[in-house]
């Protein structure tokens, strides 16, 4: 049933998101869609067919869960020649599959660059991926120091407090 293969979807994301948080290595996402098949006694030869159809489904579908006065925000802080970027903690859907997302609704202009847990190899709060995110800033000759930055997330731990222990200010919004 539906209400079964979300529960199995919720319950695969759930523990993935435990793995980000204990500081674990990202896990590709076929790894994650066998699991979801497995629990649900599909054979494990539908995964890569799986996973190119949910890709293809994200991109023609596009989520509902983007807070519009979140755009607004970001539309306001580039007026005001501030940078913004993108850093998100990916699962079931990879980066390329959320860049290729951005650019059709032509989001992707509103961000100097994006990073992804699945190109870093972990997610957040791991110092890795914010590391990544001032890496960028210093090879794009925009240096910064992480006391200057304000990271926005829906997380309390993977953003929140993981920002703020890398010495960056962090405020939680709604998504």
């Amino acid at each position: 049933s539906i209400g079964q293969v979300d529960q199995v979807f919720a319950a695969v994301g759930r523990a993935y998101n435990s793995t980000m948080i204990a500081g674990n290595a990202t896990i590709d996402a076929r790894y994650l869609y066998a699991e979801v098949l497995g629990r649900l006694s599909i054979p494990l030869n539908h995964t890569e067919e799986v996973c190119q159809e949910s890709y293809r489904l994200f991109i023609k579908h596009a989520p509902l869960r983007i807070n519009s006065h979140l755009w607004e925000l970001i539309n306001v802080l580039n007026k005001e020649g501030i940078t913004t970027s993108l850093t998100s903690n990916t699962a079931f859907v990879k980066g390329t599959a959320i860049e290729a997302f951005l650019k059709s609704l032509e989001l992707d202009k509103q961000m100097l660059f994006n990073v992804y847990s699945d190109q870093v190899g972990y997610g957040k709060p791991h110092a890795a991926i914010f590391d990544e995110l001032l890496n960028r800033l210093h090879v794009m000759n925009r240096p910064i120091q992480a006391s200057r930055i304000l990271h926005i997330g829906d997380d309390p731990i993977c953003d929140k407090k993981g920002a703020e222990q890398m010495g960056m200010h962090a405020i939680l919004i709604d998504s």
